[in-house]
């Protein structure tokens, strides 16, 4: 799992992370994330606290998953204290409706483009490749000269030049 997530386009170390889909009757599942970090230093605390506070978090783990979340719960302990301190916090963030739709729609849309790409593989498998003349030829010698101006030829009357 990565190191790093994203909240609100902001870089965040996390030291524990783990999803689980929540299922719905009326509507998409909705998945939850459950994330620790430790941060050093008051300034970086409250500038943390200030983040989770500001209502919908964009949050991302980069190349796996995207999603619009809200807090729905969020812990945090301290020790030490001045610049020395650690703050741990602990938070639960669940998928908003509006962010699960969005994700069905993009698999349903990709699940359809993997069954149309299915569709024209088994169609090339299907032609009769009656007119194919699969016995190789013997190779003939010929010169780099004569098959540069074949190859050219060939170029000329495919494209109509």
């Amino acid at each position: 799992m990565a190191d790093f997530v994203r909240m609100n386009r902001q870089a965040v170390r996390q030291t524990g992370l783990s999803r689980r889909t929540i299922r719905q009757t009326d509507g998409p599942p909705l998945e939850q994330v459950e994330l620790v970090v430790i941060l050093r230093g008051g300034m970086a605390h409250r500038a943390f606290l200030a983040l989770i506070e500001g209502g919908d978090i964009a949050f991302e783990i980069p190349e796996v998953i995207r999603l619009r979340t809200t807090v729905t719960a969020s812990t945090w302990s301290s020790s030490g204290s001045g610049d020395a301190a650690s703050f741990r916090h602990e938070l639960t963030l669940r998928e908003t409706a509006a962010s699960a739709e969005a994700r069905a729609a993009e698999g349903r849309a990709a699940a359809a483009l993997r069954a149309e790409a299915e569709a024209d593989d088994e169609a090339v498998e299907a032609e009769d490749p009656g007119d194919v003349d699969l016995e190789p030829t013997p190779a003939l010698p010929i010169s780099r000269t004569s098959a540069s101006v074949a190859v050219a030829r060939a170029g000329r009357r495919r494209y109509g030049r």
